[in-house]
């Protein structure tokens, strides 16, 4: 198997440097940083479970880890290329948003390792699926059980997504509610300032 190759840190030259400090503009610094953050964070979504450094883990939790980093990857990628020319500013700011949360799922599922966060965090998107399916049969029932085509397709995408879970459908309404951001950021640590400033200032 190849060795896993990290690209070297963003290296800026003097006159960058004293450019950025003379306009109080670090945005282009900051931009090859985050680029640079984005291009670790696809090498680990990219990651097999039989590579050297990786533990033993359960192969659902595994691939549910991967996802998310796939997930803040793209995203990432995704406001490289709107903000490489400096526009779209409010956009990339509701980006950054969803890749936070990602990485936030992501440390938290991490440090508490087990079943029980997993299944909450897997069961906390299936509860509005189980809600969405009960509506639709509501309306089916409504039609004498008749379905029509895109009611069809919702409903086998739902026990899609249940059936990959591997989680038994009935259970999935006691599952314990999946913690939100604030009790997740201080469980790993973090200070509520961060929570307050990112997600409740940046969506006011």
């Amino acid at each position: 198997m190849k060795e896993l190759e990290f690209p070297n840190m963003p290296v800026f030259n003097n006159d960058t440097i004293e450019k950025c400090r003379r306009s109080k503009n670090y945005k282009p610094i900051f931009f090859e940083l985050y680029k640079h953050v984005g291009i670790i964070c696809n090498l680990f979504a990219c990651v097999v479970p039989d590579t050297d450094a990786v533990r033993d883990i359960h192969k659902q939790h595994f691939e549910v880890l991967v996802g998310i980093l796939n997930r803040c990857s793209r995203l990432m990628l995704a406001n490289t290329v709107l903000s490489h020319e400096g526009k779209f500013g409010e956009t990339t700011a509701i980006i950054d948003r969803c890749i936070l949360e990602s990485a936030i799922n992501v440390i938290w599922l991490c440090k508490n390792n087990n079943n029980e966060s997993f299944e909450r965090y897997l069961a906390d998107g299936l509860k509005s699926d189980l809600e969405l399916e009960s509506k639709i049969v509501e309306n089916m029932n409504a039609r004498d059980g008749k379905a029509i085509v895109i009611e069809e397709r919702m409903l086998k995408s739902i026990n899609r997504c249940i059936n990959l879970s591997s989680l038994q459908k009935d259970n999935i309404p006691g599952i314990q509610r999946f913690p939100n951001m604030a009790s997740r950021l201080n469980e790993i640590g973090y200070d509520r300032l961060l929570y307050t400033v990112i997600q409740r200032m940046g969506s006011h």
